[in-house]
């Protein structure tokens, strides 16, 4: 007969807690009360990604869409697709000591500085926080709004929108699209919001720039740009002088909202910069000076050179997962890189669904 519970120790941590039969890793944390980093609950939004270091897992469903076959077979899993067939070690990000070596996540309240329209459904968050918080290019944070109750207790995730040697250790961008009956935006895009409190609990998420990159390929879908845009900040502050390029996808022409922001990037780039936006809804009449169709489609242009390149992608579900089928064969799976946009409304539906 089998047994009814195993145990889960976070490595580098004090942190123990039992785990009963069929029951995942992350509901288990929270049963116990131990705060283990969560959003979604049903493998979509990547946030409780951790390595298994001992021990055995089965998984609910596939999670390729978020760990890659090469990463599964180095020990990556998802918390809350996991179910514990031994006792197991974690290093889990925010517990694990190692984990948090180079960007400890903090909670911190913050100020709204300003919202700037970047178009007619986005704009830049500026928050001035209370503590100074370090992240990497790439990764995102949880907001929450303390004085609104429907807002206070469920995050919502965005990624931080620039590079971090030019701006103060205080203050933090995000680019945030305002999503139809979605709670925050609503609030965010009703009212002007300056000198509104905000909590910021954050960095989470592995998504950044990798050594080993050799000629990167940008990627971004909608405001999937934000996290690419800290990225190509980054290249900059290090002077990396290499060959990339940066496709721009979007719905329609009002819908782009990069163009003068790519173009500062351009003039001091420190070596080519190729842009290459498409719209996948313009009128083909219309006085669109780009490309028309999808994301994925650009990918066989041949100033592209995709199977020389490195992947980074941010942006919807759909988009990532065309390019990623576009892209197989074409880059070997470990140097393809991607962050999945998904929303709140998203994430309560695939949970109740």
């Amino acid at each position: 007969m089998g047994r009814e519970n195993f145990r889960v120790a976070i490595e580098d941590s004090d942190i123990s807690f039992d785990v009963k039969n069929n029951e995942t890793v992350v509901r288990a944390a929270a049963r116990q009360g131990i705060v283990f980093p969560s959003l979604c609950n049903v493998g979509e939004c990547g946030s409780c990604r951790c390595k298994l270091r001992e021990g055995r897992i089965k998984l609910k469903k596939d999670i390729s869409h978020h760990v890659p076959p090469h990463r599964l077979e180095a020990g990556d899993i998802l918390g809350c697709q996991s179910l514990i067939q031994s006792d197991v070690i974690l290093n889990v990000p925010t517990l694990s000591a190692s984990a948090m070596a180079e960007s400890e996540p903090i909670k911190t309240s913050a100020r709204v500085v300003s919202a700037k329209p970047l178009n007619h459904d986005i704009i830049e968050l500026t928050l001035e926080l209370d503590n100074s918080l370090t992240y990497r290019p790439g990764q995102y944070a949880h907001l929450t709004v303390p004085n609104v109750a429907a807002l206070a207790a469920a995050p919502r995730s965005y990624s931080f929108a620039s590079g971090i040697n030019n701006r103060a250790e205080t203050l933090v961008q995000f680019h945030i699209r305002k999503v139809e009956t979605g709670a925050f935006t609503e609030w965010l895009f009703g009212a002007d919001r300056v000198d509104e409190k905000i909590e910021v609990n954050g960095p989470f998420g592995d998504f950044g720039w990798q050594d080993e990159t050799t000629k990167p390929l940008f990627i971004a879908g909608g405001s999937g740009f934000s996290p690419v845009k800290a990225l190509l900040e980054q290249c900059i502050e290090a002077g990396r002088a290499v060959d990339a390029v940066l496709i721009y996808g979007a719905r329609t022409y009002k819908d782009v909202y990069c163009l003068a922001q790519v173009g500062a990037l351009q003039k001091c780039w420190p070596g080519t910069l190729t842009f290459l936006p498409v719209l996948s809804n313009e009128p083909k009449d219309s006085d669109w000076p780009g490309a028309h169709g999808f994301v994925h489609e650009i990918l066989s242009v041949a100033s592209v050179n995709a199977s020389e390149r490195t992947a980074y992608m941010c942006g919807p579900p759909p988009m990532i997962d065309a390019c990623l089928e576009a892209l197989s064969g074409t880059i070997e799976p470990e140097n393809i890189h991607y962050d999945k946009f998904l929303n709140r409304s998203h994430m309560d539906d695939l949970a109740t669904g």
